[in-house]
């Protein structure tokens, strides 16, 4: 079978997209445009049982980016695997508000790191002295060092409970934490298989965003909620004398 069969036949069974990826992932391809390059190449037996198998998982609503353990963040591919959550676009909103900041000379740190998506992106597109990477999984820093180790990105990493046990500066804190309601309906069956401490907290999601407040001194905290639980938040941080000044990813000055 060569690659335009298998890829036919895979899209009756799986959307046309996620068998090119299968594919460009197998083939090791950068490019969906090189599959038409290599439409009547012969596929072997080994690349066969492979993509037969992502198709399989794919069939179990596995996401794929656990299937060729990656994703693309602000332009750059992230190691990601059942450790970390999948990095989302819309995260992305917070590398724009801080490279819109002047951060040059200060401590950025990124709190619930994960894959260190964040922190990683923030080394390599500002010029913060320095940026501290958290989060109190163990084999979740290891991913995210794994990470910055490939992007040559300069990151420390730290295991913390949220700002427990950091006792540096934190001139910016930025975090994506869980904040996903166990309650709500529209949940995608695809994060069953994302760790459940990155993505739920008790209190309406809100428990750790809240504990991170009441534990934060930096100049400003970036967060990132769902828009349902902002008007919440924000009233819940009036109290330390925080000041909103972003919509879409909650931005709060002293």
């Amino acid at each position: 079978m060569n690659v335009n069969s298998w890829l036919k036949q895979a899209s009756k069974i799986t959307t046309r997209l996620d068998a090119e990826i299968f594919m460009m992932t197998v083939l090791g391809k950068e490019d969906r445009s090189d599959l038409v390059l290599c439409a009547e190449q012969d596929l072997v037996e080994d690349e066969l049982k492979m993509l037969d198998m992502m198709v399989e998982l794919r069939l179990r609503r596995v996401p794929v980016a656990y299937i060729i353990g990656k994703k693309e963040f602000y332009g750059r591919d992230f190691k990601v695997n059942r450790d970390v959550l999948i990095p989302r676009p819309e995260t992305e909103n917070i590398i724009g508000l801080v490279k819109e900041m002047n951060v040059e000379g200060k401590t950025i740190v990124d709190v619930g790191t994960g894959s260190g998506c964040i922190a990683i992106t923030l080394a390599l597109e500002t010029d913060a002295a320095e940026i501290i990477g958290i989060d109190k999984s163990l084999k979740a820093l290891r991913v995210a060092q794994d990470n910055a180790d490939e992007l040559r990105a300069k990151v420390k990493f730290i295991a913390s409970d949220l700002l427990d046990d950091y006792h540096g500066v934190a001139d910016i804190v930025v975090a994506n934490l869980p904040y996903v309601d166990r309650k709500w309906e529209w949940t995608s069956p695809e994060i069953k298989y994302e760790p459940e401490m990155a993505l739920f907290a008790e209190e309406d999601g809100l428990a750790l965003i809240y504990r991170l407040i009441d534990g934060c001194e930096a100049e400003y905290l970036i967060l990132e909620a769902d828009p349902s639980q902002h008007e919440k938040i924000v009233n819940y941080a009036k109290k330390y004398k925080l000041v909103k000044r972003e919509n879409y990813i909650l931005l709060f000055q002293k």
